[in-house]
């Protein structure tokens, strides 16, 4: 049987499905007793192409997380599928005839109305409604519940994707007898977990190479406050490899993995084992291919920038991308910021792999955010609980 407060965490990306099962301690810190993880299959470009074979690569990825946790336990919390993904602003306006306070109530009903989308269709759902800025009388205000004033203004960072996409996720995880405690952006997740408490403060910004798309993120105090999706990846800058030097793609994998490098690096002679015979090139050819990809990203990047400066702004990197040496570096210095370590010193200790960054963050943004409920204690612990409450006060 499965312990109290102890969940499933699935990050399905392109590539290979992650999944941890982990306990939430009486601190709310997190103790991860399993991960698992498997090849993607049935997925393709962000889509789901085959339901059937998404959800044994999913379940493949459980049963590996099982074998060293112990135990299944029955609630999940899991990250959504990229295909089609949207973003959008929305602002919701009351007006009041009194000057006052605002109230929860007022609050809430001006959140709802920044959610109202104009010609949304059944076929989109909103999966993400992220209040951003709010406004008194068209003054930017911090905390509205502060301030007397006729009308608020609430904007709202708008998440939308394809209402089968939810379908289709939900489907899964009841086939495999899991109940879904929700269902995140994995930029949301990624950043809850990579970003510093005092960056987080201040502003920072993720941007997560993954195999077919890059995702970027600016977020404040917690909150995402822009977002947007790049059709560049590590599998664009393998495809680039694999032409340029005539080779195939698995080749070409090896090639980045092995002796990958932007901007300048130093040159070396590599081995090319092919069936017609070795070929010799230089290291600063592979570098140069490399490079161009990877400058384009960052015009692309920068091409989207938002009213938020980069300038000497912390800059979070992660995905399997952004493993190339001196990528980090490179694009930071493109794009004004300052690149941060791909392991952050708050996260070192606990979570030993990039590989399931995505899968612990959703545990940290879904405890955040109270996606994920908490069994309360029982027997003696509760009672220690109280004894020290007691105590304290």
């Amino acid at each position: 049987m499965a312990a109290a407060n102890q969940l499933v965490s699935i990050d399905i990306g392109s590539h290979k499905i992650c999944t941890v099962i982990a306990r939430i301690l009486a601190d709310q810190s997190i103790a991860i007793d399993g991960i698992g993880i498997s090849v993607s299959n049935g997925f393709e470009r962000g889509a789901i192409t085959s339901k059937s074979a998404l959800t044994a690569s999913i379940k493949q990825s459980i049963d590996r997380a099982k074998s060293i946790a112990g135990q299944l336990p029955s609630l999940a919390i899991c990250s959504l599928p990229q295909a089609h993904l949207h973003f959008t602003k929305h602002t919701g306006f009351i007006h009041r005839p009194n000057r006052s306070l605002f109230t929860d109530t007022d609050i809430q009903h001006c959140f709802q109305r920044s959610t109202q989308l104009p010609n949304l269709n059944t076929d989109t759902t909103i999966i993400h409604a992220i209040p951003t800025h709010y406004a008194v009388d068209q003054v930017p205000v911090q905390d509205p519940h502060t301030v007397c004033g006729n009308s608020l203004e609430i904007t709202s960072h708008l998440v939308l994707t394809p209402t089968p996409t939810i379908s289709s996720v939900l489907g899964m995880l009841k086939q495999l007898k899991l109940d879904s405690t929700g269902i995140l952006l994995d930029l949301v997740a990624t950043g809850d977990l990579l970003i510093a408490p005092n960056h987080h403060r201040t502003g920072a910004w993720v941007i997560d190479i993954g195999a077919r798309q890059t995702r970027v993120g600016y977020f404040y105090n917690h909150t995402l406050h822009e977002a947007t999706i790049i059709p560049i990846g590590g599998d664009t800058i393998t495809q680039d490899i694999a032409h340029c030097l005539a080779i195939d793609v698995e080749q070409a994998e090896r090639l980045k993995l092995l002796f990958g490098c932007v901007g300048c690096c130093p040159n070396r002679p590599i081995t090319l084992h092919q069936t017609g015979g070795n070929t010799t090139i230089e290291s600063k050819l592979l570098t140069a291919i490399i490079t161009a990809r990877v400058d384009e990203l960052g015009t692309m990047i920068n091409a989207v920038r938002w009213r938020e400066s980069w300038t000497d702004t912390p800059i979070y990197f992660c995905g399997g991308g952004s493993l190339l040496n001196t990528l980090g570096v490179h694009l930071g210095r493109a794009l004004g910021g300052t690149a941060q370590p791909l392991m952050p010193p708050h996260i070192r200790d606990w979570v030993k792999s990039s590989a399931y960054f995505t899968a612990v963050g959703l545990i940290v943004a879904g405890l955040r955010t109270k996606c994920i409920p908490l069994a309360p204690p029982s027997g003696l612990r509760q009672l220690w609980q109280k004894s020290t409450a007691m105590l304290r006060h």
